[in-house]
């Protein structure tokens, strides 16, 4: 008995690897899902001149954006805002951003 015992657990954790080397690969993420705007200081000009609640609304609309126009769009939108106030602030230019916030 333990002998049948052991062959069945053997013969199970010989199975295993088999079965799960059989199933499918996991399935890569959308194309919707990899163009996700990133927001955030090294991508968004400005980011320390913008109060916590206008971080959030940029965040939040970025994030909604429906197509990559509208996040170049937004994004164009906010390199102008961030130019303006570092006018008037008196800082010469605006830092550009590390990394492009629509993922281009």
């Amino acid at each position: 008995m333990r002998f049948a015992a052991f062959v069945t657990a053997l013969a199970a954790s010989c199975l295993c690897p088999t079965v799960t080397a059989q199933q499918a690969p996991p399935a890569t993420p959308a194309a919707s899902a990899a163009a996700t705007p990133r927001v955030g200081a090294e991508s968004t000009p400005g980011w320390d001149m913008m109060t916590a609640k206008e971080r959030d609304d940029y965040r939040d609309r970025m994030l909604a954006a429906p197509t990559p126009a509208e996040c170049r769009r937004m994004r164009d939108e906010q390199i102008k805002l961030a130019a303006e106030r570092a006018r008037n602030r008196g800082i010469k230019d605006v830092p550009n951003a590390r990394m492009d916030a629509c993922g281009e």
